[in-house]
């Protein structure tokens, strides 16, 4: 899990490149990744070609200071509240 961000605005039409913590807007939250930090950490595969799942959750409203959650804390934290969900599958590979 390379990022775990939830609390955005339902207004927002996207993120600006190289978006961190402190270019999130107002109330949005960052949980822990899989490293156990909270930025994003971007792709990095050690060879070949690798999946990335991007996945968005409408929320029926905000969930508000969880601390710092896992992918997982955050998912059972949302399963009575997504309207809506969204997923894009991309591949990436390093260059050579």
């Amino acid at each position: 899990m390379h990022w775990v961000v939830w609390d955005l605005p339902g207004d927002l039409s996207g993120l600006a490149e190289a978006a961190s913590a402190g270019s999130l807007p107002g109330g949005a939250r960052e949980g822990s990744n899989s490293w156990n930090r909270t930025p994003y950490a971007g792709p990095c595969p050690p060879s070949g070609t690798h999946r990335y799942v991007h996945k968005l959750f409408a929320l029926d409203g905000s969930l508000g200071d969880l601390g710092r959650p896992t992918a997982e804390e955050l998912s059972q934290a949302i399963r009575h509240h997504v309207v809506a969900s969204a997923e894009l599958v991309a591949t990436y590979r390093r260059r050579r």
